[in-house]
């Protein structure tokens, strides 16, 4: 099996999230003043005027100030935080704050101290985690997994096994890919004995990320095929488009047979092609391909009918070298570019689904040097209920645009300008939504404003 990235939840938001940096502990660091008084009842570490002004904000009685507050923690990057900063942060996670829109404080603080994430936390996270919800015992579990240090890793680990073991749900992510693979046997094969409930998703998605960069070597999961299609068959019939992490968390666990022997898992491969849900079918086919089984044209053809699923078909039957399976009438810039629209719409940062519908508008082009570059307009439904949507309303057609691609060539890699600005369509005639896009695809080019 050829590793490459090629999972869509992962490309979207597991490996955004695990490239991240981390701070690598320097050995005899002394431990700074206030580390004594990290889970202390009273003031914990002393943070800076700054950070100490902040945490104060989410205690107020003033929702617009415990919203700034907590917008304001967003924007701190590690040059931001002196020495105990990062402490202050995670002592004050385990407070109680009035609820406010911007979501849970605990969280925003955690994120915060996370730009600092060092080998003193190995003590104080697991200090204040039995006080934290659910939300915030991920992100305790994120910072935990950026500090390359053995100890931190093992204490990420027995949190998630008391969580399982209390029946507590809480989803697992790491943050640092380097710090996973350095420390991949303290993670794998153990985290797989607590791969349950909400633990089970993350927990797999991690396998994968590890597997596809060379992280670990597949033999260590073998012995766990009951485990994973254990996962899926209580996932499956839970999992619905209206319940986002179940299905999503029933996708990893079909990712990750496609690693596993193949007498323990295809009978679940197989289901899930068969199901009425696409997105188990993309998972379905590509598993039974990886382990040499035919999947019929018809069954190719339907999964990539799905905008949304059928650049990533298109990619994963490269990377297996089996493109020729790929549909012949999909095989073409129009349709991949559709795709690359379909993919965009449908992340976790943008719709977060794939729209009502999706059409093409025309195509604008552009000659650079001997080459000419193109970019797709289209236009999308957003339906009601959406903030997008105005009231009173079922619907809104939206703007938005694909590519550069160059002319002559396939693919469905993201260009530098696929995005939308959610602006409603019926705001600009056709041929000046065509003359926005040609002046983006010429300064693209060029770097100048001035479109011929």
């Amino acid at each position: 099996m050829q590793r490459a990235i090629r999972s869509l939840f992962f490309a979207t938001a597991v490996l955004a999230v695990l490239s991240t940096g981390c701070r690598k502990p320097k050995k005899g660091t002394p431990t700074p003043v206030g580390i004594a008084t990290l889970t202390s009842a009273d003031t914990g570490p002393k943070a800076s005027p700054r950070v100490h002004a902040i945490i104060a904000r989410l205690s107020s009685p003033d929702e617009i100030t415990r919203e700034n507050a907590s917008k304001e923690l967003l924007t701190l990057k590690r040059a931001d935080l002196e020495l105990d900063d990062s402490l202050a942060l995670v002592h004050a996670a385990s407070k109680t704050y009035p609820k406010s829109a911007q979501g849970s404080a605990a969280v925003a603080l955690l994120r915060a101290a996370a730009n600092d994430a060092r080998t003193e936390h190995i003590e104080g996270i697991p200090a204040i985690y039995p006080k934290l919800d659910a939300d915030a015992r991920t992100e305790a579990l994120a910072l935990l997994s950026r500090i390359d240090d053995r100890e931190a890793i093992e204490a990420l680990v027995r949190l998630v096994k008391d969580d399982v073991a209390k029946n507590r749900t809480t989803d697992v992510r790491l943050d640092s890919l380097d710090v996973a693979k350095h420390h991949a046997s303290v993670l794998f094969p153990e985290l797989l004995n607590h791969a349950k409930g909400r633990a089970a998703g993350g927990i797999y998605a991690t396998a994968i990320v590890l597997l596809e960069s060379y992280g670990i070597e597949p033999d260590v999961f073998a012995p766990y095929g009951s485990t994973v299609v254990g996962t899926w068959n209580e996932l499956k019939t839970k999992a619905t488009k209206e319940r986002y992490e179940e299905r999503r968390h029933a996708t990893y666990a079909l990712d990750l047979m496609a690693w596993l022997p193949k007498g323990e898992v295809d009978a679940s491969l197989k289901e899930a092609l068969a199901s009425d849900d696409s997105l188990f079918n993309y998972w379905g086919a590509v598993g039974l391909l990886d382990h040499g089984h035919r999947v019929s044209a018809k069954q190719l053809d339907a999964i990539a009918s799905h905008p949304e699923l059928r650049g990533y078909l298109y990619d994963r039957l490269k990377s297996d070298k089996l493109l020729h399976l790929f549909p012949a009438k999909h095989k073409n810039q129009r349709s991949l570019a559709e795709a690359d629209m379909a993919r965009f719409l449908s992340g976790p940062t943008q719709l977060g689904r794939m729209p009502g519908a999706l059409e093409m508008i025309d195509v604008v082009a552009e000659k650079s040097g001997k080459d000419v570059y193109e970019l797709y307009v289209f236009r999308f439904r957003v339906d009601a209920p959406s903030p997008l949507v105005q009231a009173g309303r079922s619907y809104e057609w939206m703007a938005g645009v694909a590519g550069p691609y160059k002319r002559g060539t396939l693919t469905t890699i993201q260009g530098d300008e696929t995005s939308s600005e959610y602006h409603p369509f019926h705001e600009k005639t056709v041929e000046e939504h065509k003359a926005d896009a040609k002046a983006t695809l010429h300064f693209w080019i060029t770097g100048d404003d001035e479109a011929d």
